[in-house]
């Protein structure tokens, strides 16, 4: 990652952590439509994305990949929020359950 060392790495790893949390931490406090939940969460990862893509230096990339990694945790919460409201409760376990299961199935483990 443009040449940086392995203690850089580390420490975007853990800038990325606190991001995340200072996030969670906001959307505890403050209540949020879902319409700008997911606008915001959706649009400050693709302009982290940007960012990334174009920036020829670590900073640029650090703040592109803070934007991601902070802002993928809000778009998160609109979409736990959302199948709460869109799944009945008494299926809610049932179906949340199917999707865990297929997010830890890896591609060839059917069937063996």
């Amino acid at each position: 990652m443009y040449s940086a060392g392995k203690n850089s790495y580390a420490g975007l790893q853990a800038a990325g952590a606190v991001t995340t949390i200072i996030i969670l931490f906001f959307l505890a406090r403050v209540a949020l439509p879902l319409r700008l939940l997911s606008g915001v969460g959706y649009s400050m990862i693709a302009t982290g994305a940007l960012i990334c893509a174009l920036n020829p230096n670590l900073g640029g990339y650090a703040l592109g990949f803070l934007l991601i990694t902070g802002f993928d945790k809000m778009f998160n919460v609109y979409l736990r929020t959302l199948r709460q409201r869109v799944i009945p409760p008494q299926d809610f376990g049932k179906t949340v359950g199917v999707w865990g299961w297929f997010a830890k199935i890896q591609p060839g483990d059917v069937g063996h």
